[in-house]
């Protein structure tokens, strides 16, 4: 572990923030209101999250719409107006969460198609964040914002169960 920690790469960021979907734009924005430097990182080409529905761990299927209203949904600094409908489809959703990213300028601090391998925290109180390949970078604090859907949680039931058990993600 020692020699690995030696090739870490200290990025020029304080936090990172792991998972473009709708929480780590959210929180991305936060942190550019604020002034306080960031690297994001998400495993998939592009931000959305599961509402990227090429996204591998996206659980969505051709007719999906939101079930939440779009004026509970959309961020309230800037509005879902682009669609008359109250329950958009998720094309609609993941093309919003795009202009999103691109009109905040939050896409230049993503690096994409880069999942994280593991975080652990360092005695000296800061995140190691295992980038995979040998590489690494240590920060102040992470942010997870991998959703609700990207790993599997199977429960584990006590007795015999012959059953099949399946997640919802397409994982």
């Amino acid at each position: 572990m020692r020699a690995n920690l030696r090739r870490k790469k200290r990025l020029n960021a304080d936090y990172a923030i792991i998972g473009a979907g709708p929480s780590g734009l959210a929180c991305a924005k936060v942190f550019e209101d604020l002034g306080i430097s960031y690297q994001g990182y998400e495993s998939s080409e592009t931000v959305a999250g599961l509402w990227n529905y090429d996204n591998p761990s996206s659980p969505l299927y051709p007719n999906v719409h939101l079930i939440s209203s779009k004026e509970k949904t959309e961020f309230r600094h800037y509005p879902m107006a682009d669609t008359p409908e109250d329950y958009p489809h998720h094309e609609k959703v993941f093309k919003y969460l795009v202009s999103y990213a691109n009109h905040f300028k939050l896409l230049k601090k993503f690096k994409f198609n880069s999942p994280v391998k593991e975080v652990k925290k360092l005695r000296d109180g800061r995140w190691m964040v295992d980038l995979g390949r040998g590489s690494f970078a240590t920060y102040k604090g992470v942010i997870m914002a991998t959703g609700l859907f990207n790993s599997p949680n199977i429960p584990n039931i006590g007795g015999k169960f012959k059953g099949n058990i399946v997640h919802s993600s397409k994982v």
